[in-house]
């Protein structure tokens, strides 16, 4: 059984192996090996880590198995978030989970401790940015009822990546397309 809850302050002790862990199976096969290392090699991981393990506003779940970190999602209050913005929306900033357990229904956990946050924060929906690359996660949030909104770059090592970004208002987190992904 998987359990999901904000983390501890223990959990950001080993929370590092796990963001790395999962950058590499999430992205491996999907964008160049050379930026996922280089992202990597750069202290990704490390910089994730120490950025919300200090920051009080955040909201960081993790999903355990037993005593072992399987995932994890972080999220920003409207007025926490500094990166491209939606004015009273919440940003869903991170959201992982190690491959073995895609298509459990752990991701869906940690969604909907996202949602409630979003909600208990006042926002008026919830927003990220995602790289339509990768199918499995556009999947996922077009089944979360989330639509394209506008586009942004992301930085991988030396490469840049074209992100979609992705939002919905409350009324709209239902289904809106089939599991062939997110509506542009």
């Amino acid at each position: 059984m998987v359990v999901v809850e904000r983390a501890q302050p223990y959990d950001f002790l080993v929370l590092e192996a796990l963001v790395e862990a999962t950058f590499i199976e999430t992205w491996t096969g999907i964008v160049d090996e050379d930026h996922i290392r280089q992202h990597l090699d750069d202290g990704h991981a490390r910089q994730v880590v120490e950025r919300y393990a200090r920051c009080n506003n955040a909201d960081v779940f993790v999903a355990r198995k037993a005593d072992v970190l399987v995932g994890y999602a972080i999220g920003l209050s409207p007025a926490d978030s500094t990166d491209f913005t939606m004015p009273g929306f919440y940003k869903v900033d991170k959201l992982y989970l190690r491959s073995s357990f895609h298509g459990r229904g752990v991701g869906k956990q940690l969604w909907d401790a996202m949602v409630d946050s979003a909600k208990e924060s006042g926002a008026s929906g919830l927003y990220l940015t995602h790289y339509p690359g990768n199918a499995r996660a556009s999947s996922f949030y077009a089944r979360q009822g989330l639509k394209k909104v506008g586009d942004t770059v992301y930085k991988c090592g030396n490469g840049d990546y074209s992100d979609w970004v992705l939002a919905a208002r409350w009324s709209e987190l239902v289904s809106t397309s089939d599991d062939r992904g997110v509506i542009a």
